[in-house]
């Protein structure tokens, strides 16, 4: 149920082993899972949590980021308690937004695709969205980004 945020009974590693193949499978660097349904409704339908399946965390409010190698969850300090509670910290980092240093989503995939050119890849840092629940102007923006720092960026739409 949303606003729950009981852990579940299944632990996180193979929901994110599952998630990672098929990142590999599709040979995306990360992956965005929101809170939203496509009608950005305040109570999601459960078919659209996905971000509470993959996390155990909940709340309203918040976006999941996966890469190969970690998994990221920013959300607002309404939740800050909540998702620590909910969050498995041995597969999960807490990004409290709004926070000190804690950079936006957009800045931290800026920051994804400067390490990646660091390490001398040339292919830009693909990043998977759902078209259906992440607005234009997510795509935009984050373009936009990548394009002020002087980096190409792949973003890949599917519908999961």
């Amino acid at each position: 149920e949303e606003g729950g945020g009981g852990r579940s009974d299944a632990p996180p590693e193979p929901r994110l082993a599952a998630l990672r193949e098929a990142m590999e499978r599709e040979r995306l660097d990360c992956v965005l899972v929101p809170s939203d349904d496509p009608h950005l409704s305040e109570y999601v339908p459960t078919a659209y949590m996905r971000r509470g399946y993959l996390t155990d965390f909940h709340g309203s409010a918040g976006t999941a980021l996966v890469t190969l190698g970690g998994a990221y969850l920013w959300t607002d300090s309404r939740y800050f308690n909540e998702a620590g509670l909910c969050l498995n910290a041995d597969h999960w980092q807490l990004m409290r937004q709004g926070v000190g240093k804690v950079p936006t989503i957009n800045k931290f995939l800026t920051d994804l695709a400067e390490e990646k050119r660091k390490c001398g890849l040339s292919k830009p840092l693909r990043v998977g969205i759902d078209p259906y629940v992440h607005p234009a102007s997510f795509v935009k923006d984050l373009t936009e980004a990548f394009d002020a720092a002087n980096f190409s960026c792949g973003i890949a739409l599917s519908h999961a």
